[in-house]
């Protein structure tokens, strides 16, 4: 089973199936964490106004001394100011932070507030060439399903918590029927799940380690995946895996680990019951 580096979005632009995610990165370490995925050969970087480190990004892009036109830059507005009406002001502050004349994708972070009003913001900034494909985050089936009878331009990407543990089928199989790319944050359970025996087992007989492992087998599910690390050694490791591939058997048994629950603390809003209350569509 062949993967390509790249995947082709719902609106035919390319986006790389690997990229670094920046959540819990600040500061000089966020940087230099940026500036080695550069060299390691990363093109596509992943934030949000919510992480607080969007100039950091900005320095380490500019530090890394990649042209533009190479990269694919990824940030998202917080439900705040989407429940707040500060779509448009709150897109154009990212950009001034970024130091960027347009993004590559931009998100709506959270099914809460006013998502359809906020989708049409995006949509327009979207015609208007300032954001190069317009995604969601966290959105579940019900949610999605009523985005999609409102929506003029179908997001192109539906970033979900996605882990062994925690594997989402239901959401990712019908991004996939919907022709929205399903892509994992959180890919590796938080570093909570490299140490099952089944995956370090499955790292011995591969020659890997276990969160190429995983990585692997996200990419085997369709999904593409925003690993965050500041560590040179993992952020090399962790898009090295274009070089092997895992039986179907080997799928199974970590296909077999999902326990339904979410890796993260305190627990996400998941249900629709749980994040209705103050969203509209």
């Amino acid at each position: 089973m062949k993967i390509e580096k790249t995947i082709k979005l719902n609106n035919g632009i390319h986006m790389d199936r690997i990229g670094l995610g920046c959540w819990e990165s600040h500061g000089p370490e966020a940087v230099e964490a940026i500036c080695c995925a550069l060299d390691a050969g990363y093109r596509r970087i992943d934030t949000a106004m919510y992480y607080k480190n969007e100039t950091d990004v900005a320095e380490g892009i500019k530090r890394g001394g990649v042209d533009r036109r190479d990269l694919f830059v990824a940030t998202k507005i917080w439900y705040e100011d989407m429940c707040e009406g500060r779509q448009e002001e709150t897109f154009y502050r990212s950009l001034e932070n970024l130091g960027l004349d347009y993004v590559d994708m931009y998100y709506l972070h959270w099914p809460i507030g006013e998502v359809t009003q906020s989708w049409r913001v995006l949509e327009r900034l979207y015609e208007a060439g300032k954001i190069r494909a317009i995604s969601i985050c966290n959105f579940q089936k019900l949610h999605l399903e009523k985005l999609l009878l409102k929506a003029n331009v179908c997001p192109a990407v539906n970033q979900i918590e996605s882990n062994p543990r925690f594997q989402q089928n239901e959401i990712v199989e019908f991004c996939h029927r919907e022709g929205i790319v399903p892509e994992a944050w959180g890919p590796l359970g938080k570093g909570r799940d490299l140490a099952l025996p089944q995956l370090q087992e499955l790292a011995l007989k591969y020659e890997k380690s276990p969160a190429q492992i995983i990585l692997r087998w996200h990419l085997q599910r369709g999904l593409t995946v925003i690993p965050k690390s500041v560590h040179e050694e993992r952020i090399r490791q962790n898009q090295d895996i274009f070089d092997f591939e895992l039986e179907a058997g080997d799928m199974e048994a970590i296909n077999a680990l999902d326990t339904g629950l979410s890796q993260r603390t305190p627990p996400a809003p998941y249900h629709y019951d749980a994040v209705s209350e103050g969203t509209v569509f």
